[in-house]
């Protein structure tokens, strides 16, 4: 089973009230990304402070749901996002269920490992959205 967040911005403005999975997908990896680089350097350190005003910039776009199922994570010193390894989660290693492998296989889509909790997502779905949006859609049928 796939848990569901709500994809309501943590904004409040009209033009960010939506978010596309693929979106917070990126936003909640850059922010575990900055959260481990920061982690690493002391407190008042200038670049210790770049990386708190970036961390709070993604912080502000992340739709509220999502930063506070991150964040309970993060509290509790465990990882919130994972990529798949093969059919398995690449945090727990435990085998994920076909239908779930099945959904996460389309680009930006992403859910949580029934057994330990993180977000995942398929990396080679990712990296096709990617290659997809940066080639522009594919034209068939001329």
């Amino acid at each position: 089973m796939v848990k569901h967040f709500s994809a309501e911005s943590g904004t409040g403005d009209a033009k960010d009230a939506r978010m596309y999975s693929a979106e917070v997908l990126s936003q909640l990896r850059t922010l575990s990304w900055l959260l481990g680089e920061a982690q690493r350097l002391p407190a008042g350190n200038q670049h210790r402070l770049v990386l708190d005003a970036q961390i709070e910039a993604v912080r502000g776009r992340l739709p509220l749901s999502i930063l506070r199922y991150h964040d309970e994570r993060v509290g509790k010193n465990l990882p919130s996002v994972s990529d798949l390894s093969g059919p398995a989660c690449g945090n727990c290693r435990q085998e994920l269920p076909p239908d779930m492998i099945k959904e996460l296989a389309h680009p930006g889509r992403f859910g949580v490992c029934p057994n330990c909790g993180v977000f995942i997502w398929s990396g080679d779905a990712v990296a096709a959205a990617r290659k997809t949006t940066a080639a522009g859609p594919e034209v068939t049928g001329r």
